[in-house]
């Protein structure tokens, strides 16, 4: 994977690693970067990084929960585009 960005973190690179399938191109990739950026972001907010990283590392069930702060209308933007979140 080349980062289209300008930085990426060592976190936002392994939790990219467990990505299921390969992004079809350039743009996927990018803006899959920006939603994982974007949620490292939240999760380091509320101190819950290390549980996520944790829960997908270990694939273990036994792992805390993990709330995602989203809108009034449960979608999530990342730059300029709006999703809703399928975890």
């Amino acid at each position: 994977m080349t980062s289209m960005l300008p930085f990426t973190p060592p976190i936002v690179k392994r939790l990219l690693g467990w990505r299921k399938g390969e992004p079809k191109n350039e743009q996927e990739e990018k803006w899959s970067e920006k939603a994982v950026k974007s949620l490292v972001k939240k999760l380091k907010k509320n101190g819950t990084l290390d549980e996520l990283e944790k829960a997908i590392t270990t694939q273990d069930a036994k792992t805390r929960c993990i709330t995602i702060a989203r809108s009034l209308d449960g979608r999530l933007q990342v730059g300029t585009q709006i999703v809703c979140i399928m975890v």
